[in-house]
């Protein structure tokens, strides 16, 4: 985590952005959560309670134009955000419909596809997202 914060920071003040509190207790909720976060979780999370939820929108906001974070909608009415694949592991995630469980998937095998998109339709991908969507094994039994 400290590795992946430091390279956070150095992207932050290089793009000309302060290191502020609520910025940088923001980052370190990111960087010890394996799921993607609502606002209003992040928000319970913070523990400087000074630090209101329209400071967390803009810092939200700013990391993820600057790339830093991936803003992630698994067709709910709501955003979650989580770290982007420069600062974390390139993964998709399998979102159960009963329970609402997110898991991510680290398989990704879409190269073959990649390269398809390339060769028949002149197609240079340049990323994607992958959701996957059905029923978790704990909601199975």
């Amino acid at each position: 985590m400290e590795r992946q914060l430091v390279q956070i920071i150095e992207h932050l003040s290089a793009a000309g952005y302060r290191i502020t509190k609520p910025r940088l207790e923001i980052l370190k909720i990111l960087l010890t959560t394996a799921v993607p976060m609502r606002v209003e979780e992040i928000f319970e999370r913070i523990e400087d309670k000074r630090i209101n939820l329209s400071s967390i929108y803009r810092s939200l906001q700013t990391f993820t134009t600057l790339g830093v974070l991936k803003k992630v909608n698994f067709h709910e009415d709501f955003s979650r955000y989580e770290l982007s694949d420069h600062y974390r592991e390139h993964h998709h995630h399998l979102v159960c419909q009963e329970c609402g469980k997110i898991e991510d998937y680290l398989d990704c095998d879409l190269e073959s596809i990649m390269q398809t998109a390339q060769e028949k339709y002149g197609f240079k991908t340049t990323a994607h997202d992958l959701e996957l969507y059905g029923v978790c094994s704990r909601c199975q039994q």
